[in-house]
């Protein structure tokens, strides 16, 4: 008992770094790319811990859940704008770009719609196939890791999808990636 207090108590700093580290990341773009990796790397770690500390399921559904009230907290101030500083958001002007109405606004709209739709949950499918098809163990082990993994692959898409500046070359990868799943899993039957 006293174990597994303690790995989710080290799971959950790890989790808190990782935010930390990904909030940091997100609030000033030029910061090293190694901070987002390492934010990512601490919350995956963080989710193992917990799902390793015993009942798996449940211990890594209470993970996720903890993971997104911790980043709720982070963000909830960003979500209200104070009447005192919505003039000087407002008279700021945008670092990048891809804010801009402009040449290629819609398009990019188009390649993150299609992205998000229609790729990203088929990458996520195709990815779980691919575990499903390839994981030891029985039956309903490989169910339950196969739908663990075609969410996990799918909220990754969406994150990858929407934060990137290119969204029609990111969309080009997820695709490619998805098709050499699909690939895979047809290879294994």
């Amino acid at each position: 008992m006293t174990t597994t207090i303690l790995i989710r108590l080290i799971a959950s700093l790890g989790l808190c770094l990782g935010l930390a580290l990904l909030y940091l990341r997100w609030r000033d773009p030029r910061c090293a790319s190694r901070w987002a990796l390492g934010g990512w790397a601490l919350v995956m770690a963080g989710l193992a811990g917990w799902a390793a500390s015993g009942q798996g399921d449940v211990a890594l559904s209470d993970a996720a859940v903890l993971v997104m009230v911790l980043a709720l907290a982070a963000i909830a101030g960003h979500a209200v704008t104070l009447p005192a500083t919505a003039k000087t958001m407002r008279d700021r002007k945008s670092d990048n770009d891809n804010l801009a109405l402009g040449r290629g606004y819609w398009g990019r709209v188009a390649a993150r719609l299609l992205g998000c739709v229609v790729v990203a949950p088929a990458a996520g499918l195709a990815a779980g196939a691919l575990i499903r098809a390839w994981a030891p163990g029985d039956e309903a082990s490989r169910l339950m890791l196969m739908a663990t993994i075609a969410l996990l692959v799918t909220a990754v898409a969406w994150v990858l999808q929407l934060m990137s500046p290119r969204p029609w070359r990111m969309l080009g990868l997820v695709t490619v990636t998805a098709a050499i799943a699909a690939g895979l899993v047809e290879l294994s039957l």
